[in-house]
């Protein structure tokens, strides 16, 4: 959060993202567990508005870290967490939100064996200081990826896993 003071408001952001971090380990049984990690900085009261409540998956859930800093460096906790939101109450915009968690998720639905994401490195009002998605899965796993835009990609095998990532940086707004 320290790193929101040299960063620039880009034209049409509500929110900076200094981090959007997530790392996803998949297991054989389709099963995953998986680590988020963000960094978001509101710059207006739009953006307080859409980062106040904090959505998260469904799956067994251990919140790892959830705090705000406003503009003058005075942290608080979140506020409250039900129905997989977490709240941070009393934001102002300047305040920069911080967020880690872990989400183990079952198998989902007929496909259970088959691994689905959707991942954004780009979103209306936000602009991406760096977004990065980490997919490990086991050796026989087959990818079937779709993207769309400049997206950096790597594959390395590791051991008895297969490591995947896709990261972007300097990501502007999508103007609506």
């Amino acid at each position: 959060w320290r790193a929101r003071s040299g960063l620039k408001q880009l034209p049409g952001a509500d929110v900076a993202y200094l981090l959007d971090h997530e790392v996803t380990l998949l297991n054989t049984d389709g099963s995953t567990s998986n680590v988020v990690s963000l960094v978001v900085h509101a710059w207006n009261s739009q953006g307080r508005d859409r980062i106040i409540r904090q959505s998260v998956g469904g799956g067994r859930l251990r919140v790892l870290h959830a705090f705000a800093v406003d503009e003058k460096g005075n942290r608080s906790e979140a506020s409250s967490e039900r129905n997989r939101q977490i709240f941070f109450r009393g934001m102002q915009p300047g305040s920069t939100l911080v967020l880690q968690y872990r989400l183990d998720t079952p198998p989902k639905g007929y496909l259970a064996r088959y691994y689905n994401e959707t991942w954004s490195f780009q979103g209306v009002g936000d602009q991406r200081e760096e977004s990065t998605l980490v997919l490990w899965a086991p050796l026989t796993a087959k990818l079937h990826a779709f993207q769309v835009g400049e997206v950096a990609h790597t594959q390395e095998k590791r051991g008895d896993l297969l490591r995947f990532t896709w990261t972007t940086k300097s990501t502007p707004p999508l103007v609506s």
